[in-house]
């Protein structure tokens, strides 16, 4: 039997991650019944267990291999696999992955990845003549396709879809409403959904600013806030200092949440304001109104892409600016929810897309 091999960000216990993991198997599947399909992971067995598919230690050369000699497709993606801006060494790991595929006769195809920014010279050339030649690359945003013009990648089939998240089914409500009040969530209060992350620019007087606009908005609205860490390891402190910092009650969520269980948490709220893309995505499938906070251009990529104006700039997110955004949504919110929902229905059609691409690939075999 003829394999997939799917390549990412994968076994990392990150939400945004895994949703995208179970999307692209769910999607696969549903277009290619007879592949099997294994997964690159950091962690084999939980993947397994959790998403029922055979896995390989990413850093396992010799198992890697093995897998290439049988596979007919590797999907890398999705996520933000071709940038440089996290480090060189991530790029370069996603790269000779690629390039290992091709020299194993495998085809390739980047599966509605976030691209770029890629900064150093170095890295720019390499990833123009790695991806050129694999045989197609789908993007969530438009900024992709312009960075991919920028590095002067033009042979393979490339085009805009979206994030494979948009194809997740609607959960049921009922599994997020019982987690919010076994934090304790005021349920006869709307909910404000926040999601930060530690980065290096933030500062104590930032988050100073982000609790005071916390504060002022769920005062003004009677709102309950609600801290949704996507990432436990790296958004778990800054979210409980800035909960700390607020005069209203508060919860902030502490576990590892599946991908169902994080999408009924996130039907449940009623405004977001995020850092991590995909809280925002999230938001958006959930026809949950949102305020990015943007500290990497993916952020604004995404927003822009989907007609969304109400973000800000990580460095111009203060008191003041914030506050007067979350009016403006606020004011207009029964306007938003009916243009969000048609932006949901057309970013789920046009992720099911990429689920297309890859099963004519799959279907052309190996290469000769």
């Amino acid at each position: 039997m003829s394999e997939i091999l799917i390549s990412g960000y994968y076994g990392f216990q990150n939400s945004g991650d895994d949703s995208l993991l179970l999307a692209i198997i769910q999607d696969i599947k549903r277009e290619i019944p007879n592949a099997e399909i294994v997964v690159l992971s950091f962690n084999p067995e939980e993947t397994t267990r959790i998403y029922g598919v055979r896995a390989v230690n990413r850093l396992n050369l010799a198992g890697i291999l093995r897998e290439m000699r049988r596979a007919s497709l590797l999907i890398s993606g999705g996520g933000t696999l071709i940038q440089d801006g996290t480090s060189s060494k991530s790029l370069w790991y996603y790269l000779a992955v690629i390039e290992l595929a091709r020299m194993c006769g495998v085809r390739v195809m980047l599966y509605a990845n976030g691209i770029g920014p890629v900064y150093r010279n170095i890295n720019r050339k390499k990833t123009k003549k790695i991806l050129n030649k694999i045989e197609a690359i789908t993007v969530r945003d438009s900024m992709s396709l312009g960075e991919l013009a920028r590095l002067g990648v033009t042979k393979p089939e490339i085009c805009a879809t979206a994030d494979p998240a948009f194809s997740l089914s609607t959960p049921n409500g009922n599994m997020g409403e019982a987690v919010l009040k076994r934090y304790g969530v005021d349920m006869t209060k709307k909910r404000l959904c926040i999601s930060v992350r530690k980065w290096k620019t933030i500062t104590p007087e930032w988050e100073k600013a982000i609790a005071e606009a916390i504060d002022e908005t769920a005062e003004k609205y009677d709102m309950y806030p609600v801290f949704f860490p996507m990432q436990i390891k790296k958004d778990y402190e800054i979210s409980a200092r800035i909960a700390g910092m607020l005069k209203r009650p508060s919860a902030v969520l502490n576990e590892v949440f599946s991908a169902d269980s994080a999408l009924s948490v996130m039907s449940n709220m009623d405004l977001c304001i995020g850092m991590r893309l995909h809280t925002l995505i999230y938001s958006v499938s959930q026809c949950v109104p949102v305020i990015g906070l943007v500290y990497d251009p993916k952020i604004q990529g995404f927003l822009e892409y989907i007609g969304q104006k109400y973000y800000l700039p990580l460095e111009q997110s203060d008191k003041k600016t914030l506050v007067s955004m979350t009016d403006e949504v606020m004011s207009r919110y029964n306007e938003l929810l009916p243009e969000m929902d048609k932006t949901k229905s057309f970013l789920a059609c046009k992720a099911r897309e990429n689920a297309v691409i890859a099963g004519g690939l799959f279907k052309k075999g190996r290469r000769r």
